[in-house]
């Protein structure tokens, strides 16, 4: 029960028991704990196999990856994530890749003041995260106002409508950036790269 996913957790569990294989993974409690689980199957002669289970909590080495600020993965995660990605294969989806960068942020800060600034970061790194309503969905802050997103997509159409609705959310959050014509609110400007299996 103190874990953001019981079943996960126990479906593991009862798959692992039925298999040799070993296993890596991680698993997060609800008051913001993260451990490293590892799984090693054991010969026990004619009754079977058993399981040495090793948990280790790597809660503060894995908010090492977490951008103080706006609480997305930060520029060290993308460097040791976005490989991984770009390499995987989802050949029967679409895989987007988006960087995104806020408009005019140095005009922003220039009229509203750096703390101004930060508070708009926030409310970026909110929408952006809000996004993660994707099975594969990961957001990053990457450096000052450039952020990343790496997703997978049923299709193309789905990729395209998925980064519009976030390039919306900002404009209709109406954060006042007087700097920012014709709009007279913060917006976003987004690169978006589709591809389909091992980094095509």
């Amino acid at each position: 029960g103190q874990l953001e996913s019981p079943e996960t957790f126990l479906n593991a569990v009862e798959r692992l028991y039925q298999s040799p294989e070993s296993s890596e993974d991680e698993i997060t409690f609800r008051d913001g704990r993260v451990f490293k689980r590892r799984s090693v199957a054991l010969e026990s002669g004619a009754s079977g196999s058993s399981r040495i289970w090793i948990f280790s909590d790597f809660t503060e080495a894995w908010g090492a990856r977490i951008d103080p600020l706006t609480g997305l993965l930060n520029r060290r995660a993308y460097g040791r994530e976005i490989p991984g990605f770009m390499a995987s294969d989802h050949s029967a989806q679409i895989k987007a890749f988006a960087l995104i960068d806020v408009d005019h942020f140095k005009a922003f800060n220039d009229r509203y003041g750096h703390a101004g600034g930060d508070a708009v970061l926030e409310q970026v790194g909110v929408i952006l995260d809000k996004g993660a309503n994707l099975a594969l969905h990961k957001a990053f802050r990457i450096g000052g106002e450039e952020f990343a997103i790496a997703s997978v997509h049923p299709d193309y159409e789905a990729a395209l409508q998925y980064h519009q609705q976030i390039v919306g959310s900002i404009q209709q959050a109406g954060i006042a950036h007087a700097g920012n014509r014709p709009h007279g609110v913060v917006t976003i400007s987004i690169g978006l790269g589709l591809f389909s299996g091992p980094g095509e």
